[in-house]
């Protein structure tokens, strides 16, 4: 779907197109994450969001590490994918996803897992 998201005719231009998908991708929860921090991959989907990212930021001569800019003390006046995607996205809490009702709103809470969506619980 994202090859053919990137290939169809549109007057949006693929650039800004792929943006839109790493905002959909990344953060998306699964039962199995691997890494831990910065590095932490939540899901295939995240992972693909997570290497769109990367693959953005080199390209726009940004940092593809946001560690590395962080210790340099910011960015140098650009705007960040993360921090464009934070202005223009309402802000959400997104978990993992529930093997109930297939939502990606499992949190860990007080200890015990639940969702938000069905109210699923783990305890």
């Amino acid at each position: 779907m994202i090859s053919y998201i990137l290939r169809m005719a549109s007057p949006i231009v693929p650039t800004d197109r792929m943006k839109e998908i790493v905002r959909q991708l990344m953060g998306i929860g699964g039962g199995r994450s691997l890494g831990f921090g910065p590095n932490r991959v939540r899901s295939l989907p995240d992972g693909i969001g997570q290497v769109l990212d990367h693959y953005l930021r080199e390209k726009s001569g940004l940092s593809p590490d946001p560690m590395e800019e962080k210790s340099n003390g910011g960015n140098g006046g650009h705007i960040t994918l993360e921090a464009e995607a934070a202005e223009n996205a309402a802000p959400m809490r997104i978990g993992d996803l529930c093997p109930e009702c297939g939502e990606a709103a499992v949190v860990n809470e007080e200890g015990c897992r639940k969702c938000y969506a069905c109210g699923y619980s783990e305890c």
